[in-house]
């Protein structure tokens, strides 16, 4: 039920194929091995990616990170998608200059529009310490910007 989302999760984050799909399976079998450990409470998406993160953040243990040239950024004219290009490298670098639990609050609400709820469970914080995360992450980037 979950695996694209899960897929896509990953697939994002490393921008390979075979990449993310052995992933992505990893997720699924770690969840399997931890079952037992689950306790039932409606969020079993928000569980799957706080896996998913985990799992990614092994990968890029020992691996440089995510090229930003992959990045699909749409139909228009040359210079228009080499002006997108430069203001997502610019943002991309001021995201990447946030505090790591700052960054990756805004990447699960602004990138997959989960709700403060779902990120908390994924982030294992309350919700309004989520809310505040992506307050000051946003806070930050327009100041820098």
């Amino acid at each position: 039920m979950h695996v694209d989302r899960v897929y896509r999760f990953v697939y994002r984050r490393v921008r390979d194929q075979a990449t993310a799909e052995d992933i992505t399976s990893d997720v699924f079998l770690r969840a399997l091995q931890a079952i037992d450990r689950y306790q039932d409470r409606g969020q079993m998406l928000a569980w799957l990616l706080q896996i998913a993160r985990r799992a990614v953040i092994d990968h890029y243990r020992a691996r440089p990170t995510e090229n930003i040239d992959a990045l699909d950024l749409g139909d228009g004219g040359f210079e228009e998608r080499v002006l997108r290009r430069v203001e997502v490298r610019r943002i991309g670098a001021l995201i990447d200059r946030l505090p790591a639990l700052q960054r990756e609050a805004m990447v699960l609400y602004y990138q997959e529009d989960m709700s403060h709820r779902a990120i908390a469970t994924a982030m294992g914080r309350s919700e309004g310490a989520v809310r505040i995360l992506v307050h000051r992450g946003v806070t930050a980037i327009r100041e820098a910007a």
